[in-house]
């Protein structure tokens, strides 16, 4: 749409509640609480992904519902 591209990237599955939401992006949230120290992650990947798009002037926002969860984000269009 004019000099940007709109991704959408969904699954369905479990989800995420709607308490964990506003969250997400923060550095090292999780919001599988019984991923304990044993557990690979720290909860940086969403986190990176909202700072490279953030870094290009765009936003990212997440939807969960019904068992689906859709992440969608601009970019700018490369000619």
């Amino acid at each position: 749409k004019g000099q940007k591209v709109r991704i959408r990237i969904y699954n369905q599955g479990q989800g995420i509640s709607r308490e964990d939401l506003p969250y997400v992006f923060e550095r090292f949230y999780k919001s599988d609480k019984s991923r304990g120290l044993d557990k690979k992650g720290v909860g940086l990947g969403l986190y990176i992904v909202k700072t490279i798009v953030c870094s290009h002037g765009e936003n990212i926002s997440v939807t969960s519902r019904d068992g689906k969860t859709e992440f969608t984000f601009t970019m700018p269009l490369v000619n």
